[in-house]
């Protein structure tokens, strides 16, 4: 099996699939990912904080650090700018990851959550950011 992964990750597509962002097709939407859901105008109430909007959910739960910063960042480019992203992880490189790469892919950190099982991240598509497109 690592044998497998290991020739995988150098085929043109083999990383890509092997993060789980690949398909037969190409995704053309981020809620084609497995474990994202879009959310229609859900608040959530975070202590300490107050209320936030949220307009995508990502679930991270159980994943690498990298999975979560690929599809954290292919969801910064399509959510509106003000659009607030909550990223669900258990895993800590994540959390530290996402605060470090999310400005340089337009986002801004607002606030990180514990809950009992896993740490929430809100991150919102920057406001003045100016597109390079």
């Amino acid at each position: 099996m690592a044998k497998s992964i290991f020739l995988n990750m150098f085929h043109p597509h083999g990383l890509v699939e092997l993060l789980g962002l690949g398909t037969s097709e190409p995704a053309t939407d981020i809620t084609a990912l497995a474990g994202v859901t879009r959310v229609a105008g859900r608040w959530v109430e975070i202590p300490d904080y107050g209320c936030l909007h949220v307009a995508l959910s990502l679930n991270f739960i159980g994943d690498t650090c990298l999975r979560t910063n690929m599809v954290t960042k292919k969801a910064l480019a399509e959510v509106r700018c003000g659009d607030i992203i909550e990223i669900v992880t258990d895993n800590l490189s994540s959390i530290e990851t996402i605060h470090f790469m999310s400005p340089n892919y337009s986002g801004k950190n607002l606030v990180t959550y514990r809950d009992e099982k896993c740490w929430k991240i809100y991150v919102q598509r920057d406001t003045t950011a100016v597109s390079t497109k």
